[in-house]
């Protein structure tokens, strides 16, 4: 290396170690402010989470970010692990004592199975938003008042069911046969196997609607996270759910209820049973996986923490969602063809129909 060049690549790594010191002060420096927000935030009685300035905040950035030639998702990724971490200060003061405001537009809603995951974050966001929170579980908590049986439900304006998927069924029945006055709503990951409870409910005249998170109870920033809602054939319980949701400026996808399954079949069944099979082969190979690790390509990685973040996951709850789907046996039989046409094509010893099969399904892809 020539010595002017080794100078050079000695000053600008320095500037980069200048530059990271600056950045990881002024990170400190935000957080520091945003502890002092979540401060004001709780003498004032204000809920943690403003999705108006969340939004703000994007759209900001999104407009900054080519004008520094930054990609605009690199600019968002950075941002929602800082507003993240900010929301995890905020939540630390406010748990010291629980403190929130009542909005004017406060609904009551009982939140069936709100002690597991999915529930408690759901029962978390409302309260967020100044609704009325109260849980049937048979856990406790020092957040929520928690019930032990169904109460009256004339006393609330949502009755929401987030159970596992398997009893959802059983559930929705129930709470069918008391007739309530309020809206009924789920948040399964599918619905075919209680659809005709629904069309049961819809048939008595019961508000009822259905909506599906499309991401896991971790997510702290649901700037355009989506969310999808099956219309049931309650106009009015659709609207209104939309409406409760509306301020969190997540992503409100309308679709046919009877559309949802077969779109998960894909969405969700397709990709974790890929990952599943994933981790099955690997864990038969016999190869320690910390050997795989030094032989790893970038392709590999990716499958692999996609992998490990399923198998990490409630069991149960993938087998209920590859188990449950009216749509199941198609995709594993769509699977099973898939694998022998691919088998079939690398054994053969032309790579044009391989060519021709790439090609077609490049384009297909986005």
């Amino acid at each position: 290396m020539l010595v002017k060049d080794k100078e050079r690549l000695d000053s600008y790594r320095l500037k980069i170690r200048n530059l990271d010191d600056q950045i990881l002060q002024l990170i400190s420096e935000r957080l520091t402010i945003a502890q002092e927000i979540g401060a004001i935030k709780k003498r004032n009685n204000l809920p943690i989470k403003n999705h108006n300035v969340e939004k703000l905040i994007f759209k900001r950035i999104s407009i900054l970010a080519p004008k520094l030639d930054l990609p605009i998702n690199l600019a968002i990724d950075i941002f929602q692990v800082i507003i993240q971490k900010s929301v995890e200060i905020q939540e630390k003061l406010f748990k010291e004592k629980k403190s929130l405001k009542v909005s004017n537009f406060c609904k009551s809603f009982l939140i069936i199975g709100g002690m597991g995951k999915m529930g408690f974050w759901l029962s978390s966001l409302l309260q967020s938003l100044g609704h009325k929170i109260d849980i049937v579980d048979q856990k406790s908590s020092s957040e929520f008042n928690v019930l032990k049986e169904l109460p009256d439900l004339d006393n609330y304006d949502f009755i929401t069911i987030c159970t596992p998927l398997d009893i959802i069924k059983p559930v929705l029945l129930s709470l069918i046969k008391q007739k309530p006055k309020g809206t009924i709503l789920d948040i399964g990951s599918l619905k075919t196997h209680f659809i005709e409870e629904i069309e049961l409910a819809i048939r008595l005249g019961i508000k009822i609607t259905s909506i599906h998170p499309l991401f896991g109870p971790n997510i702290k920033v649901l700037y355009q996270k989506n969310v999808i809602i099956c219309k049931c054939g309650s106009n009015k319980a659709d609207d209104e759910i939309k409406e409760i949701l509306r301020p969190t400026h997540m992503n409100l996808i309308e679709i046919p209820l009877e559309d949802h399954d077969r779109y998960m079949s894909i969405s969700l069944g397709l990709s974790h049973a890929i990952n599943l099979i994933f981790g099955y082969v690997i864990a038969k190979s016999g190869i320690n996986i910390s050997k795989l690790y030094n032989f790893a390509s970038t392709t590999f990685l990716k499958q692999l923490k996609t992998s490990e973040e399923v198998f990490s996951e409630n069991p149960e709850l993938y087998y209920s969602i590859q188990n449950l789907n009216a749509y199941r046996d198609n995709l594993y039989q769509s699977l099973a063809s898939g694998f022998d046409f691919v088998y079939k094509l690398i054994k053969q010893d032309s790579i044009n129909d391989f060519n021709r099969f790439v090609e077609q399904t490049r384009s297909f892809l986005p």
